[in-house]
């Protein structure tokens, strides 16, 4: 059995986790103030104080983002750090992937919530197509933000990275390049 982890970068590992969230929620609301003065949102014009609205859209997807970190993103990484070297591809595979975990949930919630009201109908769906492949973009994007912040803080540099990793294997230390350091 390898050595275990650096206490810098458990603390590291941690201080990363702890940052997605607030990062997505930065992103979000920089993003909405962004789509609002292009006015590409289907209610920038009516929006009195597009600000606050920024603010509540950030801090509900930031609590989505605490939710999936702590759910998905905790559990994924540690399974790929069991695997070998973290790479950064591999983190945002991850994160675009849950990154969509929260739409997943609240479309399959809607068309539960619409059978067993009987208000369900054949052929429609929660949003249309343009809308759909907005919201996947916007997971997309949330998500592979939430891996780079997490990838930067936690892994570059650390035991954890690939180029550490590759580079203990030429220097004979096996463990390192199984992030078990």
């Amino acid at each position: 059995m390898g050595r275990p982890l650096l206490r810098r970068t458990k603390v590291r590992m941690l201080a990363g986790f702890v940052l997605v969230p607030p990062t997505i929620g930065l992103l979000t609301f920089v993003g909405f103030l962004l789509l609002h003065s292009l006015r590409v949102l289907p209610y920038s014009g009516g929006l009195v104080d597009p600000t606050g609205a920024a603010a509540s859209v950030a801090l509900a997807v930031g609590i989505l983002a605490f939710l999936v970190t702590v759910a998905g993103a905790l559990p994924g990484v540690l399974w790929l750090a069991g695997r070998g070297p973290l790479r950064l591809r591999q983190l945002l595979a991850l994160g675009a992937a849950l990154g969509n975990v929260p739409l997943l949930l609240i479309i399959v919630g809607a068309t539960l919530v619409n059978l067993a009201a009987g208000t369900l109908e054949r052929g429609r769906g929660l949003y249309d197509l343009d809308g759909t492949v907005v919201r996947v973009l916007i997971g997309v994007v949330c998500g592979t933000a939430g891996a780079a912040t997490f990838w930067l803080v936690a892994v570059r540099g650390t035991e954890l990275d690939e180029h550490d990793a590759a580079h203990d294997s030429h220097t004979g230390d096996r463990h390192a390049s199984l992030g078990t350091r």
